[in-house]
């Protein structure tokens, strides 16, 4: 996302449409080359590639 100024300048004929959604039942809209979905859920008629492996570490003040 911080570099998505400075991508649209300098490729102002992509179009690029952003879209956050937080729940398995989610659906990409017509017309969508790319779409980055979070979670481990199976989504029929799609080709996914995992972007990166992701590590929890919690984090707590002694009180």
């Amino acid at each position: 996302m911080p570099r998505l100024s400075s991508f649209n300048r300098a490729y102002p004929d992509i179009d690029v449409r952003i879209q956050a959604v937080d729940h398995d039942g989610a659906k990409m809209a017509d017309g969508v080359d790319v779409a980055i979905f979070y979670g481990y859920s199976n989504w029929p008629g799609l080709r996914t590639d995992r972007l990166y492996a992701e590590y929890l570490i919690p984090v707590c003040a002694p009180d």
